[in-house]
């Protein structure tokens, strides 16, 4: 009776530290995750051991207090009134400890009450928020014009008309993704919620249309002086929006994902004068 007495308090106490442990470990700052990096998980290796030396401190480490500590009490139970063989317990703790720990790694979170035999329910993903991340530009092409004034004795104006057909579109940068996930599915960058959220928020800012053609024309007046010869070149270009979707499931999981608006096109103008006796 005494050994049982002594070994109830060790266990006690030892429950109590673990207690302890676990409270300063939720306590602490929540670490920043990196958008390009995965989160820092716990150490599968160590919520293994845990459940070796004591059920259930595994599944505490791994912050399924609850949990563990309903380990702790049948363990106890187990050891002492042999209502269930503690050894099985603490077996099936480390075997659980250590299949929810890769969970976590894998997948960034689990159920408070997920055990080894539960099936990870599939994601339900939804959109979280749509930002825009800024601007950037993209060249699609040059259009050379030569105007020559080598035997007037006056300036001379020439204008033009710059004109482009284009057409207003968006595309989601899959191969950029990221997550607080290892796994990336790629049917859910191809969502087709992320497109319809994707043009109600384009809709709204620009009505847009899919596919709808757009023409742009800018007159462009040239003055060549006299006696000279000028090369106008517009260096046409598209004016980009890059926003990024956010997309969040029912385990707090997110991913973000880079989009791609085409918002207008438009051109930047050079010149320079060429000698005449160069051109064929």
């Amino acid at each position: 009776m005494k050994i049982k007495k002594t070994t109830a308090t060790l266990l006690n106490r030892t429950a109590k530290i673990f207690l302890l442990w676990e409270e300063r470990l939720m306590t602490e700052p929540a670490a920043i995750i990196p958008k390009t990096n995965l989160p820092k998980v716990k150490s599968v290796g160590k919520a293994t051991w845990l459940s070796l030396l004591f059920a259930g401190a595994g599944q505490i480490y791994l912050g399924q207090v609850k949990k563990g500590w309903l380990l702790i009490v049948l363990s106890i139970l187990g050891l002492f009134a042999i209502i269930v063989p503690g050894a099985i317990i603490i077996i099936l703790g480390m075997i659980d400890a250590n299949v929810i720990a890769k969970r976590i790694r894998e997948n960034g979170s689990v159920n408070e009450w997920e055990f080894f035999w539960h099936r990870k329910a599939k994601s339900i993903w939804k959109v979280l928020k749509i930002e825009p991340v800024g601007y950037s530009e993209k060249f699609i092409g040059s259009e050379p014009r030569r105007y020559f004034n080598a035997s007037s004795p006056a300036p001379v104006n020439h204008t033009f008309r710059g004109k482009k057909e284009w057409s207003q579109s968006y595309s989601i940068e899959k191969e950029k993704a990221h997550s607080t996930t290892s796994v990336i599915d790629p049917k859910i960058t191809d969502s087709a919620i992320i497109s319809r959220s994707i043009q109600d928020v384009f809709r709204e800012k620009y009505s847009y249309v899919e596919n709808k053609k757009i023409v742009f024309e800018e007159d462009v007046t040239v003055f060549v002086p006299p006696g000279k010869n000028i090369q106008v070149e517009l260096l046409w270009k598209y004016v980009i929006e890059n926003w990024m979707v956010v997309m969040i499931d029912q385990y707090n999981q997110q991913l973000e994902i880079p989009v791609s608006f085409i918002a207008k096109v438009t051109f930047d103008q050079r010149q320079f004068e060429f000698e005449e006796k160069n051109e064929s």
